[in-house]
């Protein structure tokens, strides 16, 4: 008797003892397969201790002379994203927690 990869039990005739090593050999040689992290996102955003995402305001690296000095103050600082795209960006950066 051999297990099989998915952890049935089959019944192998008496000259099939390596193919019973092989397919336990195997099913523990196969490790999980890694999670990439996505690298735009990663540069675009931060995480927080409580695991919130803070990210840039948008349009004000470019013609800021004119633009209004509160604008300008309140766009320098960081920004939280909404909480329904928090699911999306944990697939996106599987290890940022």
């Amino acid at each position: 008797m051999c297990p099989d990869l998915d952890g049935s039990v089959t019944l192998l005739h008496w000259f099939y003892p390596r193919k019973c090593r092989k397919l336990t050999e195997r099913k523990s040689l196969m490790p999980k397969q890694k999670l990439k992290t996505n690298k735009a996102m990663a540069k675009r955003v931060k995480v927080t201790a409580g695991g919130k995402f803070i990210r840039r305001k948008v349009g004000i690296n470019h013609l800021r002379r004119n633009k209004s000095a509160q604008l300008v103050r309140s766009a320098d600082k960081g920004f939280e994203l909404s909480t329904a795209d928090t699911r999306r960006l944990k697939r996106l950066l599987p290890y940022a927690f």
